[in-house]
């Protein structure tokens, strides 16, 4: 694959909606992350100090900006593009690492029982204050996520989400077969509620 065909465009793209220099961008192709992906590529593009945009670019087409004005619209066309009718052979996590990862902020970690058998005995990393209270904090906020069909064509998805600044938002999504209607975040905990470990 030739890398620079996908980064070039996100990066002329970016200088203008980011603001600076092209030469100060940094990029990132993050396509394996999306096992799903068929068509195109993924590419982050940011800043010095994390602003940052998510592209799907695809060749001889104008790149498509991910977490826009329009990211709903986007991040659906990307999606069914890719996967066809929706939620397809995606999973409640694949869907919700799109959504959370492509439409908002790649950084961050899905809440999730497989979350807690990867950390497994480094738990204490991630608490202000190991004691039984913050653990069962942690662990009950890596519930899901769950996926769930609503009515005929329709789809609501529920997940939890670790952000880098160690708070947990919790997103509602609903969709149908065509395109994702509707994505809120509540914070679940607040910003530093817990050490964010990956830094």
């Amino acid at each position: 694959m030739n890398e620079d065909k996908y980064i070039r465009p996100a990066v002329i793209k970016a200088s203008s909606i980011l603001g600076g220099s092209r030469a100060d961008l940094i990029t990132a192709n993050i396509s394996t992350k999306f096992h799903w992906l068929r068509e195109g590529a993924i590419v982050w593009v940011r800043t010095r100090d994390f602003k940052h945009a998510m592209f799907w670019v695809k060749e001889d087409l104008e790149p498509v900006v991910l977490n826009g004005d329009d990211r709903l619209a986007a991040l659906s066309r990307l999606l069914a593009t890719n996967v066809g009718s929706l939620p397809d052979s995606l999973t409640a996590a694949d869907l919700a690492h799109a959504i959370r990862q492509l439409g908002y902020d790649p950084r961050g970690l899905l809440a999730s029982p497989e979350l807690l058998e990867r950390i497994g005995d480094s738990l204490d990393v991630w608490l202000k204050k190991d004691d039984a209270y913050d653990r069962q904090l942690f662990i009950s906020a890596c519930f899901g996520p769950v996926l769930r069909a609503e009515g005929e064509h329709g789809w609501e998805l529920e997940f939890n989400f670790f952000n880098v600044k160690g708070g947990v938002e919790a997103w509602k999504v609903e969709g149908d077969h065509a395109a994702i209607h509707g994505a809120e975040s509540t914070m679940l905990l607040p910003d530093h509620t817990f050490f964010w470990p990956m830094a």
